[in-house]
Protein backbone atom coordinates (compact mmCIF):
# COMPACT_ATOMS: atom_id res chain seq x y z
CA UNK A 1 0.00 0.00 0.00
CA UNK A 2 0.97 3.72 -0.20
CA UNK A 3 2.61 5.87 1.95
CA UNK A 4 -0.11 8.08 1.90
CA UNK A 5 -3.46 8.30 -0.39
CA UNK A 6 -2.99 9.66 -3.90
CA UNK A 7 -3.12 13.00 -3.62
CA UNK A 8 -5.02 15.36 -6.14
CA UNK A 9 -1.44 16.35 -7.53
CA UNK A 10 -0.22 13.24 -8.56
CA UNK A 11 -4.49 12.45 -10.34
CA UNK A 12 -3.83 15.15 -12.08
CA UNK A 13 -0.38 14.36 -13.80
CA UNK A 14 -2.05 11.22 -14.92
CA UNK A 15 -4.85 13.08 -16.77
CA UNK A 16 -2.66 15.49 -17.95
CA UNK A 17 -0.39 13.15 -19.11
CA UNK A 18 -2.98 10.71 -20.64
CA UNK A 19 -6.32 12.65 -21.63
CA UNK A 20 -8.37 10.46 -19.05
CA UNK A 21 -11.93 10.89 -18.35
CA UNK A 22 -13.36 9.79 -14.75
CA UNK A 23 -16.56 7.83 -14.39
CA UNK A 24 -17.96 10.77 -12.81
CA UNK A 25 -17.22 13.19 -15.90
CA UNK A 26 -18.13 10.51 -18.10
CA UNK A 27 -21.32 9.43 -16.72
CA UNK A 28 -21.98 12.72 -14.01
CA UNK A 29 -22.53 10.47 -11.30
CA UNK A 30 -20.85 12.46 -8.61
CA UNK A 31 -21.98 12.96 -5.55
CA UNK A 32 -21.63 16.33 -2.85
CA UNK A 33 -20.20 16.00 0.46
CA UNK A 34 -23.71 14.96 2.01
CA UNK A 35 -23.35 11.94 -0.68
CA UNK A 36 -26.62 13.10 -2.68
CA UNK A 37 -26.16 13.36 -6.26
CA UNK A 38 -24.45 15.85 -7.84
CA UNK A 39 -23.61 15.35 -11.82
CA UNK A 40 -21.65 18.74 -11.21
CA UNK A 41 -19.15 17.01 -8.85
CA UNK A 42 -15.93 15.39 -9.79
CA UNK A 43 -12.26 15.19 -8.84
CA UNK A 44 -11.56 18.73 -9.97
CA UNK A 45 -14.93 20.35 -8.47
CA UNK A 46 -15.43 18.24 -5.76
CA UNK A 47 -17.64 20.95 -4.11
CA UNK A 48 -14.68 22.61 -2.01
CA UNK A 49 -11.88 24.72 -2.66
CA UNK A 50 -8.31 21.79 -4.04
CA UNK A 51 -4.62 21.94 -3.76
CA UNK A 52 -2.57 19.11 -5.39
CA UNK A 53 -1.72 18.17 -1.62
CA UNK A 54 -4.77 17.16 -0.96
CA UNK A 55 -6.20 13.35 -1.47
CA UNK A 56 -7.85 12.44 -4.51
CA UNK A 57 -11.85 12.19 -4.48
CA UNK A 58 -14.53 10.99 -6.26
CA UNK A 59 -12.49 8.32 -8.48
CA UNK A 60 -14.30 4.93 -9.23
CA UNK A 61 -12.57 1.60 -8.77
CA UNK A 62 -11.88 1.83 -12.78
CA UNK A 63 -10.04 5.54 -12.00
CA UNK A 64 -7.81 4.28 -9.42
CA UNK A 65 -7.29 1.06 -12.10
CA UNK A 66 -6.24 3.19 -14.80
CA UNK A 67 -3.82 5.36 -12.44
CA UNK A 68 -2.01 1.93 -11.08
CA UNK A 69 -1.85 0.96 -14.95
CA UNK A 70 -0.53 4.39 -15.57
CA UNK A 71 2.14 4.02 -12.83
CA UNK A 72 2.88 0.51 -14.07
CA UNK A 73 3.95 1.89 -17.94
CA UNK A 74 7.51 3.14 -17.32
CA UNK A 75 7.45 5.72 -19.99
CA UNK A 76 4.23 6.97 -17.99
CA UNK A 77 6.18 6.41 -14.42
CA UNK A 78 5.79 9.78 -12.15
CA UNK A 79 7.70 9.35 -8.61
CA UNK A 80 5.61 10.85 -6.04
CA UNK A 81 6.30 14.27 -5.17
CA UNK A 82 8.30 14.69 -8.26
CA UNK A 83 6.65 17.18 -11.21
CA UNK A 84 6.05 15.55 -14.55
CA UNK A 85 8.35 16.78 -17.40
CA UNK A 86 7.44 13.78 -19.58
CA UNK A 87 5.10 14.28 -22.69
CA UNK A 88 3.61 11.32 -23.65
CA UNK A 89 3.00 10.13 -27.32
CA UNK A 90 -0.66 10.53 -29.02
CA UNK A 91 -1.07 7.09 -29.46
CA UNK A 92 -0.97 6.61 -25.46
CA UNK A 93 -3.87 8.88 -24.38
CA UNK A 94 -6.68 6.91 -22.91
CA UNK A 95 -10.30 7.64 -21.50
CA UNK A 96 -12.22 5.35 -23.02
CA UNK A 97 -11.37 3.07 -20.55
CA UNK A 98 -11.70 0.35 -23.20
CA UNK A 99 -8.71 -1.33 -20.98
CA UNK A 100 -9.47 -0.77 -17.28
CA UNK A 101 -8.44 -4.61 -16.46
CA UNK A 102 -4.99 -4.43 -14.02
CA UNK A 103 -1.91 -4.72 -16.26
CA UNK A 104 -0.18 -7.76 -13.53
CA UNK A 105 2.89 -8.63 -15.70
CA UNK A 106 3.99 -4.91 -15.91
CA UNK A 107 6.20 -2.88 -13.79
CA UNK A 108 6.52 0.80 -12.83
CA UNK A 109 10.57 2.16 -13.54
CA UNK A 110 11.22 0.78 -10.05
CA UNK A 111 10.43 -2.84 -10.53
CA UNK A 112 7.20 -2.31 -8.18
CA UNK A 113 3.98 -3.28 -9.46
CA UNK A 114 1.33 -0.69 -8.44
CA UNK A 115 -2.69 -2.38 -8.11
CA UNK A 116 -5.14 -1.97 -5.93
CA UNK A 117 -5.45 -3.84 -2.45
CA UNK A 118 -7.90 -6.86 -2.42
CA UNK A 119 -11.11 -5.88 0.38
CA UNK A 120 -9.35 -8.61 2.83
CA UNK A 121 -6.07 -6.64 2.42
CA UNK A 122 -7.62 -3.26 3.07
CA UNK A 123 -9.11 -5.12 6.06
CA UNK A 124 -5.86 -6.38 7.24
CA UNK A 125 -3.36 -3.28 6.32
CA UNK A 126 -6.20 -0.61 8.05
CA UNK A 127 -5.99 -2.39 11.55
CA UNK A 128 -2.50 -2.52 11.31
CA UNK A 129 -2.44 -5.57 13.45
CA UNK A 130 -4.91 -4.24 15.56
CA UNK A 131 -8.22 -5.64 17.04
CA UNK A 132 -12.03 -4.31 17.30
CA UNK A 133 -13.81 -1.38 16.09
CA UNK A 134 -10.26 1.11 16.10
CA UNK A 135 -7.77 -1.29 14.98
CA UNK A 136 -4.37 -0.61 16.12
CA UNK A 137 -5.78 2.92 17.46
CA UNK A 138 -7.87 0.92 20.24
CA UNK A 139 -10.33 3.70 20.96
CA UNK A 140 -12.17 6.98 19.20
CA UNK A 141 -10.10 9.08 20.76
CA UNK A 142 -6.73 7.82 19.17
CA UNK A 143 -8.40 7.20 16.02
CA UNK A 144 -7.96 11.29 15.81
CA UNK A 145 -4.02 11.01 16.34
CA UNK A 146 -4.00 9.35 13.01
CA UNK A 147 -6.82 10.38 10.95
CA UNK A 148 -9.55 13.34 10.07
CA UNK A 149 -13.03 12.98 11.48
CA UNK A 150 -15.92 15.05 12.09
CA UNK A 151 -14.74 15.84 15.22
CA UNK A 152 -10.88 17.11 14.37
CA UNK A 153 -12.22 18.64 11.34
CA UNK A 154 -14.25 20.85 12.16
CA UNK A 155 -13.59 24.80 11.81
CA UNK A 156 -11.44 23.74 9.20
CA UNK A 157 -11.75 25.65 5.87
CA UNK A 158 -12.15 22.67 4.01
CA UNK A 159 -13.85 18.86 4.96
CA UNK A 160 -10.55 17.38 3.20
CA UNK A 161 -7.39 17.77 4.55
CA UNK A 162 -3.49 17.42 3.09
CA UNK A 163 -2.28 13.78 2.88
CA UNK A 164 0.47 13.14 5.38
CA UNK A 165 -0.49 15.64 8.48
CA UNK A 166 -1.71 12.77 10.87
CA UNK A 167 0.58 9.77 12.37
CA UNK A 168 0.58 6.92 9.97
CA UNK A 169 -0.59 4.02 10.49
CA UNK A 170 2.16 1.64 12.77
Amino acid sequence: LGTTEVTVGQFKQFVEATGYVTDAERFKIGRNIQVQPDPNITWKTPGYAISDDLPVNIISPADAQAFCDWLNESSHHVPRDEPSSQKPDADTKRGDNSDSTPKGSSRGTRGLLYRLPTEAEWAVASRAGGEGNYGFAGSAQGVLEYAWTAENVAGKPTPVQPVATKLANP
